[in-house]
């Protein structure tokens, strides 16, 4: 029998190799991104500045940010950490929008992880 994880390592595959639904919500809006986004379905979490953790799903990612989708609608911070879990990759970023559970974040530089306003860059 395949273990929890296994199982749910599957199920995410399956969706993800799903043909996209055009839906009301935030994720299935077109915009005129810069980079397209990867579709990923991976776990992750939200760690904010008090240790806060919020569970989520990382639907999709590019190198410059990611759209997820929360455990609950409870609303973000500016500035947040985002833990993908099957990779380990931490990343500071910007809270961009928040539509109810849906969030996009973009993305600060990989060497800053520290919460806190960035730092300004020199001319």
């Amino acid at each position: 029998m395949p273990t929890n994880n296994t199982r749910i390592n599957q199920r995410l595959a399956a969706i993800a190799s799903r043909e996209r639904m055009q839906t009301d919500m935030p994720h299935a809006v077109e915009n005129n991104r810069s980079e397209p986004r990867q579709t990923v379905y991976r776990f992750g979490r939200i760690e904010l500045s008090d240790r806060t953790i919020i569970n989520c799903i990382v639907l999709d990612v590019s190198t410059r940010g990611a759209r997820i989708v929360l455990d609950s609608a409870d609303q973000l911070p500016q500035w947040v950490k985002l833990r993908i879990d099957q990779t380990g990759e931490l990343r500071r970023a910007r809270t961009c929008w928040q539509k109810e559970r849906y969030a996009g974040l973009s993305f600060q530089a990989r060497e800053n992880v520290d919460f806190g306003e960035p730092n300004p860059t020199r001319a």
